[in-house]
């Protein structure tokens, strides 16, 4: 496994030898918080975001560990409980050799993914749209207009094949995007059918972000070229049609377009854009989904609605305390998926692979193989960003041009490089605040995974305690005085 070659090569060899250092540090990425395990004396999980390990500790190694978080001293490193905290990676002879570990970890976890993850190019037909959801985060009012044309496209994929030379085309996503890609228009839709065209020519693979009004006239013109699509439901017909206004019914031409994907073999992914004004409706929207499409029907993927969203009817987002509280006040359906929660993205990998993220100090698509075109012949490397002139990192009208100074600061942005970042227990597992919102609002953003992680690690601890039971897992374990 990656993260334990990188990380443990040291602290392994000095194990083997017996050989420690006289005295050693904590590391400064450390989580110690306290579960509730039933008929355990492990009554405490230490996790280390930059190892990736995670131990159930009994009451004197906790007290022990935090006392030396607290800056009480050094460990000396004569005992065997020091020891095994220095093995897990808990310990480190001082803070440059962390601090080496730290870059280390990320320029090698960094190619890695980037070698690993796949290629996703959006293309976004138009900025447009047929709905005018009370939380949307994009200006319309200073979106550029114009819809793509025919030679747009081509000169856009014409710059895609450059930017993926070499690449396997099966490892290579296009994504419509907007806007709204699928609208009524037949402009809009003889541009779509000139972006499935150059990506068949290709051998690419096909997905749709689309709010799904539309999406069932577009189908027979994707033919089987279409892999995903993913659709937005935040509720019941009434609770979606408020939330996301377009015209009387609209809840049920999605429905029926969701119908006509299924029946044709694509793949559905249900987004819900969560928020105080929905939460207490997604068990029933669950429910409907289950009823209508079966227990292997679509996925209701929770996000919480973003915070840069530019409406005042929105009272904000809903954190992974609320969430988790209205999973544990009905039993947690089978469609329901929390990955859209940064913290659940991790705990989700811990539960599922018995492995933490392979993923140090970045976090998020800009920083990997994602690129997006749009109507204008600008290039950016962020959903959020696209629209937005200043924030793009390139253009490929009339030929691909990529500003690499502007690139640097999206593909380079790291928690590693941010001074309020790089001492938060939190930063092995985020990027450094979002680029997007620092560059276009002036001011640093934090994913408050200091705060959402020790949430939702306390709330599946039990679950993480029986991994750790079974032994089958080299991440989870425990320690004892």
């Amino acid at each position: 496994m990656v993260e334990f070659q990188t990380l443990y090569g040291s602290h392994e060899a000095a194990h083997q030898k017996a050989v420690y250092p006289d005295s050693a540090v904590p590391s400064n990425y450390l989580f110690l918080i306290p579960v509730s395990i039933p008929d355990s004396t492990y009554q405490h999980l230490l996790y280390s975001p930059l190892s990736g390990t995670l131990d159930f500790l009994d009451n004197n190694a906790a007290r022990h560990i935090k006392h030396l978080m607290e800056g009480g001293e050094r460990a000396k490193m004569n005992s065997q409980l020091d020891k095994d905290f220095w093995d897990r990676g808990y310990l480190f002879e001082n803070p440059d050799a962390e601090l080496r570990q730290a870059k280390m970890l990320y320029k090698e976890l960094l190619k890695f993914n980037r070698d690993l993850q796949r290629h996703q190019i959006a293309i976004i037909p138009t900025y447009t749209c047929n709905l005018e959801c009370v939380y949307c985060w994009q200006d319309r009012q200073k979106l550029p207009t114009r819809i793509m044309d025919a030679q747009t496209v081509t000169l856009a994929f014409k710059a895609v094949d450059q930017l993926v030379e070499g690449i396997d085309p099966d490892q290579v996503d296009i994504c419509l995007f907007g806007g709204e890609p699928l609208q009524a228009d037949q402009q809009i839709f003889d541009t779509v059918k000139c972006i499935i065209e150059q990506s068949r020519q290709r051998n690419f693979k096909l997905k749709a972000i689309t709010n799904g009004v539309n999406l069932r006239e577009y189908l027979p013109l994707f033919g089987d070229t279409l892999d995903v699509v993913q659709v937005t439901l935040d509720g019941p017909a009434e609770i979606h049609e408020n939330r996301r206004p377009g015209k009387s019914g609209d809840f049920w031409k999605i429905i029926e377009s969701i119908d006509h994907a299924i029946n044709r073999g694509v793949s559905v992914n249900i987004r819900v854009n969560v928020a105080p004004e929905n939460l207490n409706s997604i068990s029933e929207l669950s429910k409907f989904v289950e009823d209508r499409w079966g227990l292997h029907g679509p996925q209701l993927y929770l996000s919480p609605v973003k915070e840069n969203n530019l409406s005042n009817q929105c009272n904000g987002t809903t954190s992974i305390k609320e969430i988790l509280h209205m999973s544990g006040s009905i039993q947690m359906p089978n469609n329901i998926n929390l990955m859209g929660y940064r913290a659940m993205r991790g705990v989700e990998q811990i539960l599922q692979y018995a492995h933490a993220p392979l993923q140090r100090f970045f976090s998020c698509e800009a920083q990997l193989n994602f690129w997006a075109f749009d109507p204008v012949g600008d290039i950016y490397v962020c959903y959020d960003a696209c629209g937005n002139s200043q924030l793009s990192v390139g253009r490929f009208l009339p030929d691909l041009k990529i500003d690499e100074s502007s690139l640097k600061k999206w593909r380079s942005h790291s928690s590693l490089n941010n001074e309020q970042c790089i001492s938060c227990a939190a930063a092995p597992l985020c990027s450094g605040g979002c680029v997007y919102i620092e560059a276009s609002q002036e001011k640093h953003s934090c994913d408050g995974l200091m705060d959402s992680y020790p949430i939702a690690l306390s709330y599946f601890a039990k679950d993480i305690y029986d991994i750790a039971t079974r032994g089958s897992s080299e991440t989870v374990g425990f320690i004892c005085s």
